[in-house]
C-alpha cells in the first residue's frame, strides 16, 4: 500500500489530469468491487470501473485483470494496477468520450472496438504528452497498461485494439541489460595497465559500457591483452566460462536433490502404515508417547524407520512434510528430522527441494537463452512433438500481447552434460505433482517450490536468492552478484561474438521480431570492438591492394616484403578458394584496365584464375563445393539457366581442383583443409546467399 501511495503522489505531481467530471463517480455510485489475488492478503479496488461497463461485465473484466496480476511478479501487481485505475478514471472523465461510455453503459458493458481504440489513442496521446516524464517511463506505463487490456481482451470481454505508438526514441534512453561479463565484485584488485593501453591505442577508452566490462577483466586478474583481439577473446571466454559455470551449478544441485527424491519415493514403498500409532501417541502421557514413537520410527533400525515416517508423509501429510508445529510434539519432531538427516532432507523426500526447482529454471535460462518471466511461465505439459529425431520441443510464453509462444527444440539425451534440460524438467514435472495436488490454482505452473509452509510459484525473487546461494562456495563467483536477468543478454552476446558479430543466431534465439531488440542485448562494447577490428582490417587490407604495384610504397609505410606478401594474400583472398593474377588487368569483356573485376560469374572462363595450394584455399573449395551440392536442387528447380552458366562450371571446377590436388606433391593439404573446413562449420560461419 505504501508503494501505491507512493506512485499516486509522484503522477499527482507531474500530470496535470483533467478533474472528473460531476456526473461520473469513479467510486462506482455507492457499490463496491473489491478482489485479491490468490496467495496475496491486499485487496483491490475495481469499483471505478462499475460506471463505465455496468456491475455484471466490471466483474467479468475485474476477475480477468485479477487472473493477469496473479501471473505477474508480486513487485509489479502494485504499479499495473494503479496505471489501470488512472488510465480508465482518465477516460471516464475525458468530455470527448461521455458519448462512448453512454453506450457502452447502454448496451451491458458490450464495447465497440471502433470506439474502445479512440478512447485508448486518446489517453495514450494524453499520457505521451506529459513533459516532465521521461520517455521510457511513460513507455513503460503504456506497456502495462496494454498488456492489461490485451489480457482482457483475450477472454473475450473488450475488443482487441492495436497498441499506440511509443514515445519515439524510448528505447535510447533506457539502460542495456547487463550480460554475466559485466558484473564484478566491489573492490577486487587487478592489473589491466596493458588493456588500458590497447584502448588508448584504438581510441576506445570511451566507450560509455566499456568500463563494467574492464573492471570484470580487473576482477579477474586478466594478463597479456596486448591487442584488441586478446581483448575480445578475454570478455568472450568469460563471459561462456560464467555461463558454463551457473549451469553446472544449477545441474549439481538438481541432481542432488533429484536423488534424494528417489530415495524418498523409494522409502515410502518399503514403510509400514505407522499412522494410527503417531494419532496415539500425540494423545499419550510423556512416558507412554516414547513407546509408541519408539515403536512406529524404532532406533535400531534406521532405514525402517526412515521408510516408515516416508510413508506418513506420503499417506496423511500429501507427500508435505509437516512442521514441527503441524505434526503436534515438537520435541519430538526435532529428535526425528535430526535422527533422518534434517528437514531439509525429509522435505524432500516426496517432494520438490526449492533448490531443485531453481536448478531446473537455471538449466533451462542458460539452454534456452529465455527472459527469467518466459521460464517461468512453462506449464506442467510443456513438452511437444519434434520433427527432428532425439529432440522434443518445449513451449513457454513470453509476456508480450496476448502471451506470445515461445517453443525451442531441445536435445532429449545431451551426452555433453548430466542431465540435459529436458530430462530436468521431466523430473522436475514429478516432483512438483504435490505441490500442485495441495494448491490447485497452481495447476498450470511447472516452477512451483515450497520454501516456506504453503507452496507458491517460483518468482524472479525466489530464482535470484536461490542462484546466490547456490553460487556461495563457488571459489570465482561467490562474492559477485551476479542474476538471472543477466543470463538471457550473456547467451544472446555468447552467440554474437561466436559469429564474430552476426546477430542472425541471436535473434533467433531470443525469438525477436526485428534486429532493434537483438541489438539491445548484444550491441555492447565488444561487439563494437569486433565491427571495429573488422573495419581496421578492411582499411589494411584496401590499402596494400591499392599501392602494392606501386613502386616504393609498401617500404614507405614500413612493411617488409614478406608481410606485404602476406597481407596482399589475405587481401585478395576470394572465400572461394580461388584467386585473381590480376583484377585490374580488364581481362573480362565490359572490364577496363586499371579498374577492379567485380565479374565473380565470369572467373571459371577467364585465364586470369588462379589457385594457391595452401590450407585455408583447400577449406574455402570444401566449403564452396559442399554449398553448391546442397543448393543445387533448389537453384535447378528455380532458374535452371542461370545455374547451368554460372553455378554449375563453379561446381565442376571444384571437383576439378580437389582432384588434381589430390594427385599432387600437396594431397596432404586435403586433409588439413577439411579439419580446417569443420572447424568454420562448426563456429557458424556460412555463406552469403549466392543465388
Amino acid at each position: 500500500m505504501v508503494r501505491i501511495e507512493a506512485m499516486a503522489t509522484r503522477y499527482t505531481k507531474v500530470r496535470d489530469e483533467p478533474a472528473p467530471k460531476e456526473d461520473v463517480p469513479t467510486s462506482g455510485q455507492g457499490t463496491e468491487l473489491v478482489l485479491t489475488v490468490p496467495g496475496e492478503q491486499k485487496s483491490r479496488d475495481f469499483s471505478f470501473l462499475i460506471p463505465l461497463f455496468g456491475l455484471s461485465a466490471a466483474q467479468s473484466i475485474a476477475r480477468s485483470l485479477i487472473s493477469f496480476y496473479r501471473k505477474r511478479a508480486p513487485k509489479t501487481r502494485d504499479g499495473d494496477h494503479l496505471i489501470v485505475c488512472r488510465a480508465f478514471r482518465w477516460m471516464a472523465a475525458a468530455p470527448s468520450l461521455a458519448h462512448f461510455w453512454e453506450e457502452t453503459l447502454a448496451k451491458n458493458g458490450r464495447v465497440s472496438e471502433e470506439g474502445w481504440q479512440d478512447a485508448i489513442n486518446i489517453w495514450a496521446a494524453y499520457f505521451k504528452a506529459q513533459e516532465n516524464l521521461a520517455k521510457r517511463s511513460i513507455a513503460q506505463d503504456l506497456f502495462a497498461f496494454c498488456r492489461c487490456i490485451e489480457h482482457v481482451a483475450s477472454a473475450g470481454l473488450l475488443p482487441r485494439v492495436t497498441r499506440p505508438r511509443m514515445p519515439p526514441g524510448y528505447r535510447r534512453a533506457s539502460r542495456k541489460r547487463k550480460s554475466l561479463a559485466e558484473v564484478s565484485m566491489n573492490g577486487a584488485d587487478g592489473d589491466v595497465d596493458s588493456v588500458t593501453r590497447t584502448l588508448r591505442e584504438g581510441i576506445l577508452a570511451g566507450e560509455e559500457d566499456s568500463q563494467s566490462f574492464l573492471n570484470t577483466l580487473r576482477d579477474t586478474n586478466v594478463t597479456n591483452c596486448s591487442s584488441i583481439d586478446d581483448l575480445i577473446k578475454a570478455i568472450q571466454h568469460l563471459n561462456a566460462y560464467r555461463l558454463q559455470a551457473i549451469r553446472d551449478i544449477a545441474e549439481t544441485a538438481f541432481l542432488k536433490w533429484s536423488a534424494v527424491f528417489d530415495e524418498g519415493q523409494a522409502l515410502a514403498r518399503q514403510g509400514d502404515d505407522v499412522s494410527w500409532l503417531i494419532v496415539q501417541a500425540l494423545q499419550a502421557d510423556r512416558d507412554r508417547r516414547y513407546q509408541l514413537i519408539d515403536a512406529a520410527f524404532p532406533p535400531w533400525d534406521l532405514q525402517q524407520s526412515k521408510a516408515n515416517f516416508a510413508r506418513y508423509i506420503r499417506d496423511i501429510w500429501g507427500s508435505l512434510c509437516p512442521t514441527e508445529i503441524t505434526f503436534g510434539d515438537r520435541p519430538t519432531f526435532r529428535r526425528l528430522m535430526i535422527r533422518f538427516g534434517g528437514r531439509d532432507v525429509v522435505k524432500a523426500w516426496l517432494a520438490a527441494h526449492e533448490d531443485a526447482v531453481a536448478g531446473a529454471v537455471l538449466m533451462y535460462l542458460v539452454d534456452s537463452g529465455a527472459n527469467v518471466s518466459t521460464a517461468l511461465s512453462l506449464p506442467p505439459n510443456f513438452e511437444q512433438p519434434s520433427d527432428e529425431p532425439g529432440h522434443v520441443r518445449i513451449s513457454a510464453q513470453k509476456d508480450r500481447p496476448i502471451y506470445k509462444a515461445i517453443v525451442d527444440t531441445f536435445l532429449i539425451d545431451d551426452p555433453s552434460v548430466q542431465a540435459s534440460t529436458v530430462q530436468a524438467l521431466r523430473k522436475l514435472k514429478e516432483m512438483t505433482a504435490p505441490f500442485r495436488e495441495r494448491d490447485p490454482s497452481l495447476g498450470d505452473r511447472l516452477f512451483v517450490q515450497r520454501f516456506f509452509e504453503s507452496p507458491a510459484a517460483a518468482n524472479s525473487d525466489f530464482v535470484k536468492n536461490r542462484m546466490t546461494y547456490l553460487l556461495r562456495l563457488h571459489p570465482q563467483l561467490s562474492k559477485v552478484p551476479l542474476r538471472p536477468n543477466h543470463i538471457r543478454s550473456s547467451v544472446l552476446l555468447d552467440a554474437t561474438l561466436n559469429l564474430e558479430g552476426g546477430i542472425v543466431a541471436a535473434r533467433a534465439i531470443g525469438d525477436h521480431e526485428g534486429y532493434g531488440v537483438t541489438e539491445g542485448y548484444t550491441m555492447k562494447w565488444p561487439t563494437r570492438l569486433v565491427y571495429l577490428k573488422m573495419i581496421s582490417d578492411f582499411q589494411t587490407r584496401l590499402q596494400i591492394v591499392i599501392i602494392y604495384n606501386i613502386p616504393g610504397a609498401i617500404e614507405s609505410l614500413g612493411i617488409t616484403p614478406d608481410q606485404a606478401e602476406e597481407l596482399y594474400k589475405t587481401a585478395v583472398r576470394t572465400g572461394l578458394g580461388f584467386s585473381c593474377r590480376d583484377p585490374k588487368a580488364g581481362a573480362r569483356p565490359g572490364t577496363h584496365a586499371g579498374e577492379i573485376c567485380t565479374q565473380i560469374e565470369d572467373c571459371t572462363r577467364c585465364h586470369m584464375i588462379l589457385f594457391q595450394a595452401t590450407a585455408e584455399n583447400v577449406a574455402d573449395i570444401i566449403l564452396f563445393r559442399d554449398h553448391l551440392l546442397s543448393h543445387q536442387d533448389e537453384w535447378q528447380a528455380q532458374r535452371e539457366e542461370r545455374w547451368n552458366q554460372v553455378w554449375l562450371p563453379y561446381l565442376a571446377l571444384c571437383f576439378v581442383v580437389m582432384e588434381k590436388i589430390r594427385r599432387s606433391p600437396h594431397a596432404t593439404l586435403i586433409r588439413t583443409g577439411e579439419q580446417l573446413a569443420a572447424e568454420w562449420k562448426a563456429s557458424g560461419y556460412q555463406f552469403s546467399p549466392l543465388f
